[in-house]
């Protein structure tokens, strides 16, 4: 590859991540804002039983795309000639999907004494045959290194549905809040999708590409059914023993502690994927990429998740008084052990693109009883509180052993892999452990509002000048692709009252 294509692949790369980092911005805030206000206007049980329905919605959810977009996106340049027979593909499985929910529904409904799931799960499960219209252009957009449109489409999405929740909740529709404006987006999604990327679908079936993509599909699949089993599995066994309300604790709480990493891992990842599949023909560079990606990766999300915790009770408290109560110490302990998984989604990209799919099943399909049978131990000794510490275990033992696994595989230095669950975490532990330290002194710690602005702060500060004296080339990194765009940015902002007053 050409000197000037790789500096243009990499600038295109750093360039889609910060746009995507910067609109996680907004996308977490009204995530938080929202979680906020349907606290108040909902109460424990209820998110309790929504969580009990994302579990068969989240599993047959997989079969929207059956890996289908990873397998498109290894066609790069020829991903034109495999559209037709990627929508037909991604259509069938959407309406199988639904088909699953409306059948298992009421055996849910019975097994965790619930009524509610048997309508709300059809409902929400409507969005998979509809999103499964987005499947191709949107391939095709990250395909072509275009994130910018799919990341502020998806951050005003996120706004947008936080908002016709609350809505809803405030209207009086409760749990049904959660599940009506899914499937409405999703088909506006796939409405402006195709307008934005148009793609051409004809009737004619080509039987030979279809069963290319379920053959490699199968493995993507098999994996993705997996992580969504893991994803699913402790609100699954946390139903057996625990009545709805300690459920919708433990869920409230795990969203908040996992925000940061789906918001800030799956937008590396979006980035990351298609990039790494055009440097498959050079894979040292390829596993240097993704090395220097999940460094920065790091740094930025632990930092955040620590924060998290040490703020867990004084923000819970200011914004719900008692009502939340029973979710501060889970949301501690997720927001401790969650951020370690960050890194392995670098890793998991880097096992898709090249193509070692089957691989990657067996890595996910190893996980598994490993998962049921902590988080399984840790309800029956202490329900939610169980679950949360074993679930946080979970992430903080297999985020570094299976990311230490596939780099090394790839010929990464096991040091250089090891060093990105060493100096982050101590870093980020020393500056927001000095910062929760100063919270509880006299005069702050009376003050919820006075002990999160000093976390806060105090904790940036110290978090910078922390890298900067010990890992500098990080900082240096960082500052120099951040600084140009920002100012350039200020810069136009400056010029905007000039402009205006010479035009008066």
């Amino acid at each position: 590859m050409p000197k000037t294509e790789k500096q243009s692949l990499a600038g295109a790369t750093f360039r889609g991540a910060l746009w995507l980092l910067l609109e996680s911005a907004s996308a977490r805030l009204a995530g938080v804002v929202g979680q906020i206000a349907l606290a108040h206007l909902l109460v424990p049980a209820q998110f309790g039983v929504i969580s009990l329905v994302y579990i068969i919605t989240g599993v047959a959810y997989t079969l929207t795309s059956f890996g289908i977009d990873g397998v498109l996106l290894q066609r790069f340049k020829a991903i034109r000639l495999w559209e037709s027979s990627a929508f037909w593909a991604s259509l069938i499985l959407g309406l199988a999907g639904f088909v699953i929910v409306l059948l298992l529904s009421p055996v849910l409904a019975v097994l965790y004494h619930s009524p509610q799931i048997a309508g709300l799960a059809p409902i929400l499960a409507l969005s998979m045959p509809l999103g499964a219209l987005s499947t191709v252009p949107y391939a095709k957009m990250r395909s072509d290194m275009n994130f910018r449109f799919p990341s502020s489409y998806a951050s005003v999405e996120i706004v947008v549905l936080q908002a016709f929740t609350v809505a809803l909740a405030w209207a009086g529709f409760g749990v049904m809040s959660f599940v009506i404006p899914t499937p409405v987006l999703a088909a506006i999604k796939a409405c402006v999708f195709w307008a934005r990327t148009p793609t051409r679908v004809s009737f004619k079936i080509r039987p030979l590409q279809l069963q290319f993509l379920f053959g490699n599909g199968l493995a993507v699949f098999g994996q993705r059914l997996a992580v969504e089993l893991v994803g699913q599995g402790d609100y699954a066994v946390l139903g057996l023993f625990a009545s709805h309300t300690e459920v919708g604790f433990y869920y409230f709480a795990f969203r908040l502690a996992a925000q940061p990493v789906w918001i800030l891992a799956g937008n590396f990842y979006n980035v990351l994927f298609p990039a790494l599949v055009q440097l498959k023909a050079e894979p040292e560079r390829q596993v240097e990429a993704a090395l220097r990606a999940a460094r920065l990766l790091s740094y930025a999300i632990l930092p955040i998740c620590f924060l998290q915790a040490a703020a867990a009770r004084p923000a819970l408290e200011l914004f719900f008084g008692a009502r939340w109560d029973g979710s501060i110490g889970l949301t501690r302990l997720l927001s401790l052990g969650i951020p370690f998984d960050a890194v392995a989604w670098v890793a998991a990209s880097l096992v898709v693109a090249r193509r070692e799919f089957k691989r990657g099943l067996v890595y996910a399909l190893i996980t598994l009883p490993f998962f049921f049978s902590m988080v399984t131990a840790g309800a029956l000794l202490s329900k939610g509180f169980g679950v949360a510490c074993a679930v946080a275990l979970y992430y903080f033992i297999l985020g570094p052993t299976y990311s230490l696994a596939v780099f090394t595989r790839y010929g990464a230095n096991w040091r250089a892999v090891a060093r990105l669950y060493t100096r982050p975490p101590l870093i980020a532990g020393a500056a927001v452990g000095l910062a929760y330290l100063l919270s509880l002194t006299p005069g702050v710690r009376d003050f919820a509002v006075l002990q999160l602005a000093e976390m806060g702060l105090v904790s940036g500060v110290v978090y910078a000048v922390l890298v900067w004296r010990f890992e500098p080339q990080v900082f240096l990194e960082v500052e120099s692709r951040v600084k140009k765009p920002l100012m350039a940015v200020v810069n136009r902002v400056r010029r905007i009252p000039t402009v205006r007053w010479k035009e008066l």
